[in-house]
Formats: structure tokens, sequence, C-alpha cells
């Protein structure tokens, strides 16, 4: 029957309304659940089948993460690197450091400098900070000669590199500290908290 104040019809279509919301969140669980899993075996990490449970990468890493923006970071012998969710190197173990893919960019490490690789770990902004932080809305925490700033994903610094430290975007503002104090900023770089 309908529910109390609504029409058959309009029961009718909430009801719809409802079992589509679910379809389309159980369709998205479902497509979440196939990453690949994370296994140790003899102190190694491999990776296996959500839902078979069959081996797909041999535990012979080092170290591995969970699979973010469709890839896992692998590490050997110290060097870390890329797979994907097939378990194939797509960014070779080369590089000292690594982060997880931020809006199709990694931070990575390589001779002590830092700068942002894409997917075929082709260098997108060469290594040239001491420091840098995942993109986050556009913008990434970069520091050199011991100034931070924000870079966009050309590498330009559209917040300059001006003040003694700051941290990551979280709800549009970003703590900086500028002659010892600290403050906000927006993503425009204004101050918003002194």
């Amino acid at each position: 029957g309908a529910l109390p104040g609504m029409t058959a019809f309009a029961t009718n279509l909430m009801k719809k309304k409802i079992w589509s919301v679910i379809f389309v969140l159980l369709i998205s669980l479902h497509a979440w659940a196939q990453s690949p899993v994370r296994f140790y075996q003899g102190g190694k990490a491999g990776y296996k089948d959500p839902v078979t449970g069959k081996v797909i990468v041999d535990a012979k890493y080092d170290a591995a993460s969970e699979f973010h923006e469709g890839y896992a970071i692998v590490m050997q012998d110290r060097k870390r690197g890329f797979i994907n969710d097939k378990g194939e190197v797509v960014v070779p173990l080369k590089f000292d450091d690594v982060s997880l893919f931020h809006e199709g960019l990694a931070k990575a490490a390589m001779d002590h400098g830092y700068g942002f690789i894409n997917t075929k770990g082709d260098w997108v902004i060469q290594p040239i900070y001491t420091a840098a932080g995942d993109f986050v809305t556009g913008l990434a925490r970069v520091k050199r000669d011991n100034q931070s700033g924000f870079i966009d994903r050309n590498g330009n610094a559209v917040i300059p590199l001006q003040y003694e430290d700051a941290f990551n975007f979280s709800e549009g503002l970003a703590p900086v500290r500028r002659e010892g104090l600290w403050g906000y900023i927006d993503t425009k770089g204004t101050t918003i908290i002194p």
C-alpha cells in the first residue's frame, strides 16, 4: 500500500528510486572490491584476487601498498615503483621514495630530490625540491632552499615558495608559517587566518 500521505504512484516511484540507488551502490562496491589485495608470505608481499583468492603477484616484494587510483607501490632492494591491478610493473622500481598517485601524479624522489611522475614513470615535474606533498585540488606543497609554497600540475609556483613551513590543503585551506607565526591561506594564496 501507499505510505501515509503519499499516493500509490508516488510510493512506487520512491521505491524504484531507492532500489536504483541500492543497485548503483552495489555495483560501485563490486567495482571497488576488484582491486587486488595485498598478502604477506615469508616476509614478502604479493597480491591476490579479492574474490577468488588466486595469487596475481607472487610474494616477492620487500614492501607493497594498497591500490589507489589503479596502482600500488612496490619495493625491492630499497627501490620503489608501481604495478597495475593486473600485477604488471608499469613504473620501474628505480625511485628512492614515492607516494601513491593523487590526481594522476605521484610524488617521487631520486638522488635526494623530489618531483612528480605520471603513471608511465616519466617526470612531469623535475625532482628539484627537498620535500613535497601530494596533489590536493590541483596543488602540491613543495619545499626548496628552506622555503615552502604550492605548485600546480604543470610545476608553476602558483603560491610562491615564501613560507618557513606549510601543510597540504584540506577543505580549501592550508596551514602555513611565516616569521614564526602560523596562519591559513586559501588556494589562491590569500591569507584567511593570520
